[in-house]
């Protein structure tokens, strides 16, 4: 299947999983008020920390293993088993844990029903299984089987969901769509491979998921911990406005990261048959591709930072705007972040650099949170983790000139950013002036948008692919 064709399903896949939340949230945030908001964001931020000392390295390095055997049935059946077992150990470590400190820590108490909740989560996401068909590039049955999960689920919620005291139900069906997902998810995997203990590669499989987990154990630092500690310093009611602040941030990157999902096997593959040049030409690719869509995203974001709050959560969390206008920025950051790291060095198994990396990411983190977060709150919590990407970005260029020689694209990125700042005047006006509901501003915002970013593409940036994609959906332009 082309990278087009891929992509396509996995913005589709990735779209479902952010749009139909956006669906939901309205409802839900007017419903359950910011505190039950932020007591079941800070559950799920602690779920989602014991998730990945659960996974580790495992979606990434199963993904690689999955891509490099793909053509071999019974070596790919040998390596799905070794990845699965090592996965299952660390489940179960991370699952003893959960409930010891689900228990023991007085902390916690208050928490109690909705951490035992999130053992459905905990376990759906070990046995989610997208790592194997990523890998063979199965994007169709990812997006068919969630999409229909996440009908349901929203469903479900605007049945059940009304008042503050559903949030534990609300958080159950949460947890349930994670559970569902997986159970489907098994039963097609046991069609994929054999099932055999013969000739497994655990030992040398090992080492990279724990590098790779230890990698993203640190990355978490900055963004899955930082919720975490706002939390504890700063109360539920700073963790229903940072989470709020972040939550289109997720909807806008993720549009990117479908597009880094597509690349991440392909990589793999040009790295496995030895074709330097292929690989460099799709690195390229993708960064021009990143500030073909990230800049002018950024740009709206910003520009209408309120009316995206107000729309999605209501007037109650009109104090996240000032740090959702901090986070936005973090697209183009991450989006690269993403090309050099998930699609160039962990291709390339440079395990030492990601984790070098990561390292300093979270001792910046470490202490920026020390200093920002109890004066500055969840202002301080998007700062935080802006530097701290900032920090991981710069560790891994680094390796990258080091390794392959290609330096930063700092001249694709002044050209980008001068072409669209005619557009964000052009917002300003609209936010400023337009004497209309939050409502008419981004649906103007956003065709505004559409139009000089198709434009600025088709007229005199022209990006290869983004050109290529305007061209599939605009058919007079052909």
């Amino acid at each position: 299947m082309s990278i087009t064709r891929n992509f396509l399903f996995s913005s589709a896949l990735t779209a479902s999983g952010y749009i139909f939340p956006i669906i939901v949230y309205p409802h839900v945030a007017r419903a359950l008020g910011v505190e039950n908001m932020g007591m079941c964001n800070f559950v799920d931020s602690l779920i989602d920390y014991f998730s990945l000392f659960s996974m580790l390295g495992i979606g990434a390095i199963g993904v690689r293993e999955i891509a490099e055997s793909r053509n071999d049935r019974a070596e790919m059946s040998r390596r799905f088993i070794s990845v699965m077992l090592i996965g299952t150990v660390t489940t179960l470590i991370a699952l003893t844990v959960l409930i010891g400190c689900t228990l023991t820590i007085p902390k916690l108490a208050d928490y109690r029903p909705l951490l035992l909740i999130g053992i459905i989560k905990l376990l759906g996401n070990f046995l989610l299984l997208d790592w194997l068909y990523q890998g063979l590039e199965d994007f169709r049955y990812i997006t068919a089987r969630t999409v229909a999960i996440k009908i349901a689920y929203v469903i479900s919620v605007y049945i059940w969901i009304w008042v503050p005291a559903d949030y534990l139900t609300y958080y159950l069906l949460f947890c349930l769509s994670y559970g569902l997902n997986a159970l489907f998810s098994c039963l097609r995997a046991s069609k994929l491979v054999d099932f055999s203990f013969k000739g497994l590669e655990v030992k040398r499989i090992l080492r990279p998921i724990l590098i790779i987990g230890l990698y993203m154990l640190l990355t978490s630092m900055y963004s899955t911990f930082n919720t975490v500690y706002l939390g504890f310093r700063c109360g539920d009611v700073e963790v229903g406005f940072y989470t709020t602040a972040i939550k289109f941030f997720f909807v806008l990157i993720g549009l990117y990261t479908a597009f880094t999902k597509v690349m991440i096997p392909r990589m793999s593959s040009l790295v496995a048959e030895g074709d330097r040049e292929g690989f460099l030409l799709l690195a390229d690719k993708a960064i021009s591709t990143l500030l073909a869509v990230a800049i002018p995203m950024v740009v709206f974001a910003v520009v209408f930072a309120e009316e995206i709050i107000y729309l999605f959560s209501g007037e109650q969390f009109l104090p996240a705007a000032f740090t959702a206008r901090i986070v936005f920025p973090l697209i183009v950051v991450i989006g690269y972040e993403q090309i050099i790291i998930l699609q160039m060095l962990l291709p390339l198994k440079k395990d030492r650099a990601l984790l070098i990396g990561s390292l300093l990411g979270a001792i910046t983190c470490v202490t920026a949170n020390l200093l920002l977060v109890g004066r500055f709150m969840a202002v301080g919590s998007a700062i935080t983790w802006f530097i701290s990407e900032l920090a991981v970005l710069t560790s891994a260029q680094i390796y990258i000139n080091r390794y392959l020689h290609t330096g930063f694209p700092w001249r694709k990125l002044f050209v980008n950013v001068v072409s669209y700042v005619p557009l964000a005047a052009v917002l300003w006006v609209i936010w400023v002036w337009l004497p209309y509901g939050c409502f008419v501003r981004l649906l103007c915002g956003g065709l505004v948008t559409l139009g000089y970013a198709t434009m600025a593409q088709v007229v005199w940036l022209r990006d290869e692919f983004a050109v290529r994609m305007i061209k599939k959906f605009v058919p007079f332009l052909r």
